[in-house]
């Protein structure tokens, strides 16, 4: 089962639309995704097997990923040690939330996947950084980390449940909030 976030929040007339959460059963084989389709069966054997080959990539992809983040978390807190300026580690932060969100999808790591997705969520449309979206930032940053130390399929589902909830009411708080880095 995949937790996947419904479409981001709009705001039409200045009024917002709160995010909710969608279940939502993805397709685990190339066989499911394609039927017979006029595909060899031998030949998606195959490339199920590179896929789960490749599978044991993702960790060093988000590695790399979780790097950024936390750089940018450092820098967000530090400003005075860096000459980018907070936006350039906004996008950073956007940018390693998508790689995120795609590796995992792909390789089958859907809480990793649910969590980018929700980083995505929250920091595509800030224009500024305060020291609560930076927080929330690395709140998403520890939550990831936490996840890959305990292992993403260890969590049962309420623990699962628990964290996407705690994430999602600090993006809705910091976004209703009157400090909101949105404007």
């Amino acid at each position: 089962m995949m937790y996947k976030p419904a479409p981001p929040s709009t705001i039409v007339s200045g009024q917002k639309r709160e995010q909710s959460v969608v279940v939502s059963y993805p397709t685990n084989t190339l066989k499911q995704k394609l039927g017979n389709g006029g595909f060899e069966y031998q030949r998606l054997l195959k490339a199920e097997q590179r896929l789960r080959a490749a599978r044991q990539e993702f960790p060093f992809i988000a590695q790399r990923e979780l790097q950024k983040i936390n750089s940018a978390v450092h820098y967000l807190k530090n400003p005075h040690e860096t000459e980018r300026p907070p936006i350039h580690w906004l996008r950073a932060t956007f940018s390693a939330a998508v790689e995120l969100k795609s590796n995992s999808g792909m390789f089958a790591y859907p809480i990793i996947s649910t969590i980018a997705d929700s980083l995505l969520y929250f920091t595509e449309h800030l224009k500024k950084s305060d020291p609560e979206s930076t927080e929330i930032i690395n709140l998403h940053y520890e939550t990831l980390h936490l996840v890959f130390e305990q292992g993403h399929d260890v969590m049962t589902e309420e623990q699962r449940d628990e964290l996407l909830g705690g994430l999602q009411s600090a993006i809705l708080k910091h976004r209703n909030g009157p400090h909101s880095a949105l404007h």
